[in-house]
């Protein structure tokens, strides 16, 4: 049994591969029995594995340790994984991995984050990730990566929808989250036009299911789609700004559309008036009095 004075100057100390061999293939509550019978607290493990993290050389040993820390779980063991994916170059796929394995509520922003802002091969590894959890709000930014192409992650964002299933199931996905808001609903519902979804239709075709929360869906959306009407004064002065819809929407300020039941304005009428004076003018230089 170690001497637990000796183990907090440590970064590593006995036990650990023994603890590795007695809990590699038990359940949580397991983990922690395992580590009450080697004489060693919680904190103390997850101490030791953390170290183990920065130190490893070898890919085998970093994935012992980070997949004991995505066991035992908790907020420090969170926190040391989500470093070790942020910041570790040699292995990212077997942080990011431990990482979706670990039962925390935070987990799935930490994979947004990297999806978003990671190095190539971190969001690579993310996107994997958060389609093996089938994530509800994975699915737009997972779109929005789709649509870029062959440009950075889009052929490995497309291969991960592809896996989490057809388009229409996805919209149900994400219509029956419970952790989305409707504006964010409709967000992703639009963003999955990538995958040939007709986001209205498939409202309209999913409100016995879904009831009031289609509803709302499908009034928000066809509220986005509303073209706007002339202001009553100002002509082509008067800018207007957009309705507020979902999250990330444009802030550029628009014009009034035109109104169908009058003809626009004919802006462009002293242009042809010029062209015909011209042309006047010309005739009458090659056939003079």
């Amino acid at each position: 049994m170690p001497d637990r004075r000796s183990i907090a100057g440590q970064t590593r100390f006995p036990g650990v591969d023994d603890f590795w061999h007695l809990a590699r293939r038990s359940r949580r509550w397991e983990v922690q029995a395992a580590a009450e019978r080697l004489g060693l607290t919680r904190e103390e493990v997850v101490h030791s594995l953390a170290a183990g993290l920065r130190d490893a050389s070898q890919a085998r040993s970093f994935d012992r340790s980070a997949r004991m820390l995505a066991r035992l779980g908790g907020d420090a063991a969170f926190e040391a994984l989500a470093t070790a994916a942020r910041t570790t170059r040699r292995f990212p796929r077997l942080a990011v991995r431990a990482l979706a394995q670990c039962p925390h509520p935070m987990v799935v922003p930490a994979l947004l984050d990297l999806l978003g802002h990671g190095r190539i091969s971190q969001r690579r590894a993310a996107a994997a990730a958060l389609g093996r959890l089938r994530a509800p709000a994975a699915v737009e930014p997972l779109c929005r990566e789709a649509s870029r192409g062959l440009a950075g992650i889009g052929p490995e964002a497309r291969d991960v929808l592809r896996r989490m299933g057809r388009a229409w199931q996805l919209g149900r996905l994400v219509l029956g989250a419970v952790d989305l808001a409707t504006p964010e609903k409709v967000s992703a519902l639009r963003a999955l036009e990538v995958l040939r979804l007709d986001a209205e239709r498939f409202l309209v075709r999913e409100q016995r299911r879904f009831g009031p929360a289609a509803e709302e869906a499908l009034s928000l959306l066809r509220a986005q789609k509303t073209l706007l009407r002339p202001s009553g004064s100002g002509g082509d002065s008067v800018l207007l700004r957009p309705a507020s819809g979902a999250r990330g929407a444009s802030e550029h300020l628009v014009r009034a559309s035109d109104d169908p039941g009058h003809a626009p304005p004919d802006r462009h009428g002293w242009v042809r008036r010029l062209c015909r004076a011209a042309g006047r003018l010309l005739a009458n230089g090659e056939n003079p009095p």
